[in-house]
Formats: C-alpha cells, sequence, structure tokens
C-alpha cells in the first residue's frame, strides 16, 4: 500500500532455524541507496514468513524500487526487485502572493486536485504587537475549516487582527490520508481614512 509520503512494501522470510532479520533497501533505481530499519523475525523455524516493512519520508509521486533483505548468521537472502509509486501529494500548496487580506479577515486560495477535508490553523508569531504610542495589541488565533471540492477552492480565516504576523498550517484529508503544507502571513494593520473638510 501506498501513500503521498510513505508506503508499506512485503516479502518473505526463511530463518532456516536461526534468529534472522530482514528489512528492505529502497531508492529511485535498483542501486537503492537506502535502506529500512532491520526488524527481528519472531520466528526461527524453517518456513517461510509473510514480512512487511514501513517506508517513510518518501516523495509524493514517485516511482520507486525496493526489494526484502533477510540476514542472519548463515548469510543473507536478497528479494527480487519490485517498484511502487507513491501518491499524489494532497497539498499542492498554499499561494502566499495570491492571498487577499481585508482585515479582519484574510482570503486563502487552497490549489488541489484532491477532495477532501481541509483545515487552517493561523498561529500568531508574537502574542502581542505594538503599535505607535507604545499601544499593544493582542493577536487572536483563528482557524477556518471547509470541504474543497475536487477543484481550486478557498478558506477563510476570520478575525485576524491588523499588524500581526502569523503562521498558516493548512492540514488535508482525503481517504484516509493527510497531508500538511504550512505558509507566511503577514496582515498589515488598517488605518481609518481621513475625513476631508
Amino acid at each position: 500500500t501506498t501513500a503521498p509520503t510513505n508506503a508499506s512494501v512485503n516479502g518473505t522470510a526463511t530463518p532456516n532455524g536461526l534468529p534472522t532479520v530482514y528489512y528492505a533497501e529502497y531508492g529511485l533505481d535498483k542501486n537503492y541507496g537506502f535502506r529500512s530499519a532491520s526488524v527481528l523475525l519472531g520466528a526461527q523455524d524453517a518456513a517461510s514468513h509473510a514480512v512487511a516493512i514501513k517506508l517513510a519520508g518518501l516523495a509524493p509521486g514517485t516511482p520507486f524500487h525496493y526489494r526484502v533483505v533477510a540476514s542472519n548468521s548463515a548469510g543473507t537472502a536478497y528479494g527480487a526487485d519490485q517498484t511502487f509509486r507513491t501518491g499524489p501529494s494532497l497539498v499542492a500548496g498554499i499561494a502566499v502572493a495570491t492571498i487577499r487580506t481585508i482585515p479582519p479577515r484574510a482570503i486563502i486560495p487552497i490549489f488541489t486536485s484532491m477532495s477532501g477535508s481541509a483545515y487552517l490553523t493561523a498561529t500568531p508569531v508574537h502574542p502581542r504587537v505594538k503599535y505607535g504610542h507604545g499601544k499593544r495589541v493582542h493577536c487572536r488565533v483563528r482557524h477556518a475549516s471547509k470541504n474543497l471540492a475536487p477543484h481550486n477552492g478557498g478558506l477563510v480565516v476570520s478575525a485576524l487582527v491588523g499588524g500581526c504576523s502569523y503562521h498558516l498550517k493548512l492540514t488535508m484529508a482525503s481517504d484516509g490520508q493527510t497531508a500538511s503544507d504550512t505558509a507566511f502571513l503577514r496582515v498589515f494593520r488598517v488605518h481609518k481614512p481621513k475625513r476631508h473638510r
């Protein structure tokens, strides 16, 4: 099974009566270059046992090669080369340049080809900011969520404070998979228009 950044690969290990460890070698080609942590097989008989190995930290939408390896004091056995492809990234990114700030709201465009639930959290960089003449204001924390359509959608974060800086974290969930993306947003203070006499 695969997800955008992780996968579970399967193979077999035969201990032949000896303590045996197994792991997976994986990479972008048959040279592999990466290996998972070794796992001690729970049996020491002569039978072949199915094993599953979880791989994490993978690039989304990428084909990988892998093979399962079993090793004990009698030697090392290498499985056949296999391939898998990770799933597409759920989060294509937050386009900071196109964020529209109309304090106290910020309209956040979300670009994704996936449908599912989206949750956007705004966290102040500093709990307070200082305006002119020593005046301080409290930066508030707000969040918004909505179900995204299969095409481009947007989220609105409300009750933001002008002059505050916010970290944004977008988390999406689809078909049991989750992914997150972060961005930085500066919300500027809006001055009252001057009255003309």
